[in-house]
């Protein structure tokens, strides 16, 4: 599920739960689509990919905001990662903070 937490420790991504009608409902483990070392994510560009995830082969493929990143289900651990910012600077577009959450009025 996305899953976007505005207060600290900040957190921009997914959770990914077990759900099996033989066992408890549990929580698996987070997907963060946050760059590491920044409480908040900027960039540079206001077109975004919507919060989907899909899983298939024991996959799970999440797009958020501007990355696309893989996991795998057994392992829980990040098979690939695509940011669609790499090689994008702030003067490439006008850089203003962005949430598809949160609406600042």
């Amino acid at each position: 599920l996305p899953m976007y937490v505005y207060n600290k420790p900040y957190f921009d991504g997914f959770i990914v739960y077990d759900v099996d009608e033989s066992s408890t409902f549990q929580k698996l483990f987070n997907i963060s689509h946050k760059e590491d070392g920044n409480d908040y994510s900027f960039c540079w560009d206001s077109a975004v990919l919507p919060s989907r995830s899909l899983v298939f082969d024991g996959k799970v493929t999440t797009m958020k905001q501007h990355n696309v990143l893989s996991h795998d289900l057994d392992t829980m651990t990040k098979q690939w990662e695509l940011n669609l910012d790499a090689n994008r600077t702030e003067d490439d577009d006008n850089c203003f903070y962005w949430r598809d959450e949160v609406i600042f009025f």
